[in-house]
């Protein structure tokens, strides 16, 4: 059942939607990729694969996706992001697992590196790591100049729906949120996991995390074959074995 806490923006009329299972700790959190939410594959697989572990479990959406309040278009990492941190405060949560997709990787890495006495693991599928950047590197004059002008710009892209809309503050929330360029060191587990054939996110994004991070127990596997939406039935076996790991 779909639950929301509501008011915790400047509109005091936001939710924040999320559905919960309890059970034993540590819990596991998902965290959806871009324009993605709580209803996709992932989500719900490991929806029931806690239920039949008997193990707590959150899936929820950003602000700007799914039944949460928000345009997609007027929110950045920094809504996201602080969709978890509303998360952790409002539901008094223990440490737990984060299962990050794509965006949700590069969140919950941050998240771990902010919050490490809440985080008991971290398992990175895709990890899209400051990929505002890679936009932004990746444009092309005219369309950099058009982001300036206009305040965004229409990306192409092979796999969502046509295009991504791209704001200037997206870029510039996103120089807030970088991690790499600090040498972070996680006491937590970290199992990053990215299919070879993943024409979204590059998988030498992966590679630089595993060279830049630091951790006491860290590991990349690259699946033959796997691409971005990571949800094949032997995929989704590699996401529950690095949980397990943990």
């Amino acid at each position: 059942m779909t639950r929301y806490l509501v008011g915790l923006q400047k509109d005091q009329t936001s939710k924040l939607a999320y559905e919960q299972i309890t059970g034993r700790e540590p819990g596991i959190i998902f965290l959806p990729g871009l324009k993605s939410d709580m209803e996709g594959t992932k989500a719900k697989f490991l929806h029931s694969y806690c239920e039949k572990k008997h193990r707590s479990y959150i899936r929820f959406d950003y602000y700007g996706h799914g039944k949460s309040s928000g345009k997609f278009e007027d929110t950045t990492i920094k809504e996201w992001y602080s969709s978890l941190e509303i998360l952790f405060k409002e539901l008094t949560l223990p440490p737990q697992i984060l299962v990050g997709s794509s965006l949700g990787g590069w969140i919950a890495l941050h998240f771990a590196y902010k919050y490490p006495e809440k985080v008991k693991g971290v398992v990175g599928i895709a990890s899209a790591v400051e990929f505002t950047d890679g936009i932004y590197q990746r444009m092309s004059k005219a369309e950099k100049e058009e982001l300036k002008q206009k305040g965004y710009c229409e990306i192409p892209s092979d796999y969502d729906d046509g295009a991504y809309h791209i704001s200037y503050r997206l870029i510039t929330q996103g120089r807030r949120y970088k991690i790499l360029s600090k040498n972070p060191y996680y006491k937590c587990p970290i199992r990053l996991l990215h299919g070879l054939n993943d024409n979204a996110v590059d998988p030498s994004v992966s590679k630089n995390v595993i060279q830049k991070v630091k951790a006491r127990d860290i590991s990349l596997h690259l699946i033959e074959g796997a691409d971005h939406s990571f949800s094949d039935e032997r995929c989704l076996g590699l996401i529950t074995r690095a949980i397990e790991s943990i």
